[in-house]
Formats: structure tokens, sequence, C-alpha cells
């Protein structure tokens, strides 16, 4: 077991940010050729809601399991968990190239699910019992940039082998074979002691509260970028899979900016501040989308929605570690992990009644509102705060 005083090397924070970043791969890498694996499949019935699950199904497998996944790794450590789900990553991801029939590929996708809510919980709570004071802010907003940057890899690289056919992005799940032996031979366990019998340290729910309504209404509406933005360019004659996934990733890159930015500007601002402008931005960037026909005025929309989603992260993850009792991190982070890909899973679903009704511009306007509404209520929220001392 790590000795929790000792510091990590540059090697064991790297590969535990490549870890954490395998969730945002799982949809990133297929959003961009799903128009194409629409057409493939045209004549199933309810194909635009089905297509939307291609990319948040394993959102439904992690909501079911990360929290046992955050047990296992408070009861029998990070490390078997970690590897065990980077094994399973591989399969149920490579199962998409393979697998010829719609529902087989949804079920791979659920199980896909499952090995996320392993690498993410784990590798969570492996930072959490690495890093402490501002080394852990500094990690969790470079955790948050590397993310989205990733994100913004897999989405190009998606879309470039999206070109020679809808299945070809699943290669590269393999990815999680390659990461076995490296977190095998470098990570050892972190998983702190437990504390005496009869101990009350228990979790505080309240900010842990906040962290899942902020998580849940954020991935409901962010998740609009990769589901239905190639959907919005398709209707405005815009079908390159390769520029529907730029057109993504721009989101992504905005996100990964404003993430670097948040030890040094966000974590100095109180949380519900926080939150009012992550969704300030996001229903600005998707107000633009809504009313844009071109490419240019789509990505300054998408830039805004991601620049706003780049603080949620490190906000909640902040939050979590610092009220979390150590031998309870791991439940923190399933509960999180759970909130977050809650939210996935019901976007499509969502928009989809608002899409088959009307257009994809229309269901962009719908959220831009919701957004709108959450920033107004975290601001209120902030300002009651604010007041609260001086009533006293």
């Amino acid at each position: 077991m790590m000795h929790m005083s000792s510091a990590p090397t540059a090697l064991v924070g790297f590969i535990l940010l490549m870890v954490a970043s395998l969730g945002v791969m799982a949809n990133a890498i297929v959003s961009a050729a799903m128009p194409a694996m629409r057409d493939a499949f045209a004549g199933t019935p309810h194909i635009n809601t089905l297509i939307g699950l291609v990319v948040t199904l394993p959102a439904l497998g992690i909501v079911l399991t990360a929290g046992p996944a955050g047990w296992l790794n408070d009861r029998f450590g990070r490390r078997p968990v970690m590897l065990g789900s980077l094994l399973l990553y591989a399969l149920a991801g490579l199962s998409g190239f393979v697998f010829t029939s719609l529902w087989s590929i949804l079920a791979g996708r659920f199980v896909l699910g499952i090995a996320i809510g392993g690498t993410m919980t784990s590798a969570m709570a492996m930072i959490g019992d690495l890093y402490q004071g501002e080394a852990r802010i500094r990690f969790m907003s470079t955790q948050a940039a590397v993310m989205s940057a990733a994100s913004m890899m897999y989405l190009l690289s998606g879309g470039l082998l999206g070109e020679f056919g809808w299945r070809f992005p699943f290669l590269m799940y393999a990815v999680g074979l390659v990461m076995i032996p490296i977190a095998a031979a470098q990570l050892t366990e972190s998983r702190p002691e437990q504390p005496p019998a009869g101990t009350r340290d228990r979790l505080d729910l309240a900010p842990l509260a906040v962290v899942g309504v902020s998580a849940l209404t954020a991935m409901i509406l962010f998740y609009m970028l990769p589901v239905r933005l190639p959907f919005h360019l398709a209707e405005n004659g815009i079908t390159s899979p390769a520029v529907a996934g730029l057109a993504v990733a721009t989101g992504t890159l905005t996100m990964a900016v404003m993430a670097m930015s948040y030890s040094r500007t966000g974590a100095k601002l109180p949380p519900m501040l926080v939150y009012a402008i992550i969704f300030g931005l996001t229903a600005v960037g998707f107000l633009i989308i809504s009313q844009s026909t071109s490419l240019l005025w789509v990505m300054v929309g998408t830039g805004l929605a991601g620049a706003g989603n780049g603080w949620l992260f490190p906000a909640n993850n902040l939050l979590i570690m610092d009220r979390a009792p150590p031998h309870q991190r791991g439940r923190a982070s399933g509960f999180h992990t759970t909130c977050i890909f809650t939210g996935q899973f019901l976007s499509p679903l969502l928009s989809g009644p608002i899409v088959d009704r009307g257009s994809v511009a229309q269901a962009f306007l719908v959220f831009a509102g919701v957004g709108l509404a959450a920033a107004i209520g975290y601001l209120a929220a902030y300002v009651v705060q604010r007041r609260a001392p001086a009533a006293r």
C-alpha cells in the first residue's frame, strides 16, 4: 500500500489522467459517424432515438454500476478495480467494430458503460488519495483540461476514421489494452486505512447534493453537442463526418482552455457563482447554435457552451474530495459519476421528442432556456448565501 505522504511521480499522474479520460473517449469517437451509422440501419423502427443511444447507452451502464464500483474501490482497493475495468473497456468497445446488428452493438455499449464506471471511480479515488491541498487543485484543473483536450483529439480522430466507414472509429477502444500493462507496472494501491470501528465519519450530504444536481443538469445540456450537433449541421448541408467532428471538438477545446484557468480564477469564487457562470455560458452558446446556419457561427456557439463546462469537473471534484472522508472517496466518486452519466443518458431521450416534432435547432433553443433558468437559480442562491451572514 502506498503511504499517503508519498508524492506521486509525473508518470503516475499521467497514467491517472489517461485512465480518467477514457470516459470521454467512449462517446467522442463515435459522435461524428452517427449520421452514416443511422443510414446503415435506416430500416430500424425509432432509429432517431436508437442512434442517439449509441452515444449515451454507456451512461446507463455507468448509472447502474458506478455506485457498486465505488464500494468495490473502498472495500478491495483502487488498483484491481482499475485493471479489470480497463480490460472490459477494451473488449466492449471493440465489439462495435465486430458486431453486425444494431441491438448487439447497443448491448456492447451498455457493457462499455459498466467498464467506465470502474475506470472513472478508481481513477478519481486514487487521485483523491494521492494529491492534497494546492496540488490537488492544480491537478483537478489539469485533469479537466486534459479530459477536454483528449475528447477533442478523439472527436477529430473519430471523424477522420469515420471517412473510411462508420465501424472504424470503434478500433480506437484498443487503447484500453495498451493501458493495462502500463498501469499494472506503475500504479500501486493507494486505498487509505479504514477508520476504527465505531468512528463517526460520514459523507456531508449537502455539498454532494449540489454536486449531483449540477452534474446531472450540465450533462443533459452538454450532450446536445455530440448527440445532436452533427444532425444540425446535416440539416444545413454540412454532412462530412470530419467537419462534424471538428465542430463538436471546438467545444472541447474551449472547455480545456477554461479548465486550465480554474486553479487561478474559478477556485477563488464561491461555488454557486461558478455554477451560474457555467450554465450562463452554456445558455448563450446554445442560443447562438439554434439561430445559426453557417459553420462559423455554430462553432462560436459550441465554443461558448464548451467554455462554460470547463469549470464543472474541477469544481465538483474538489468539492467532493474536500468533503468526503478518505475511506469513502470511492463511494463519493461513484455518486458523482452516476449523476454525470444519468444526465448523458437522459439527454437524447429529452431532446428526441423535440427533434421529432420540430427540428434540432428548436431543441437547442429549448435547452438554452433550461441553461438560462439554471444560471438564474444558482445566481439567486449565491446572492442569498452572500446576504445570509449580514442578516445574522
